[in-house]
């Protein structure tokens, strides 16, 4: 949202209806161009690299899987949903994504990361707290040992 603005258009007037049908149709099986801004690697090194020198590379779209989505508030020009979608998928480009097939244009505001795999950001504690509330690190049930970390990942 920092960048150059590259295109405006008129965000006209939307329904919940209009903006959930929108989504439905990205469930299940889906076709995404990977953003240039992203770590995926191309003769070993990260695209955002690319991006930041401002070459283009011809990305190859792959294939995600989007479990649901679910719109939770909509004010203005602001939609807030849900996502819970498989590993790989980029959140920022199925913003994209939803911005063109509603013919608005998206970008996104503000993203948070609550679960990949068995772990929660609710299960989560940070490290500064644990410190404060003075837990013996080692044997303490806050921590996971490697091998449980590798078979929910």
């Amino acid at each position: 949202m920092d960048g150059k603005v590259i295109n405006k258009r008129s965000i006209g007037s939307y329904s919940f209806k209009d903006i959930n049908s929108a989504l439905e149709g990205f469930i299940g099986r889906q076709i995404q161009m990977p953003p240039m801004h992203s770590a995926i690697k191309h003769k070993g090194k990260p695209l955002y690299k690319y991006a930041r020198e401002g070459k283009k590379i011809d990305l190859k779209p792959k294939i995600i899987y989007i479990n649901s989505i679910k719109l939770l508030n909509y004010e203005k020009e602001r939609i807030k949903i849900k996502v819970n979608c498989k590993s790989g998928t980029y959140i920022r480009s199925l913003a994209r994504d939803i911005g063109e097939k509603l013919g608005c244009g998206a970008t996104v505001e503000k993203l948070a990361r609550t679960r990949v795999g068995s772990f929660t950001l609710a299960r989560s504690i940070k490290v500064d707290d644990l410190l404060k509330k003075g837990i013996n690190i080692s044997g303490s049930s806050y921590l996971l040992d490697i091998g449980q970390i590798t078979r929910d990942c």
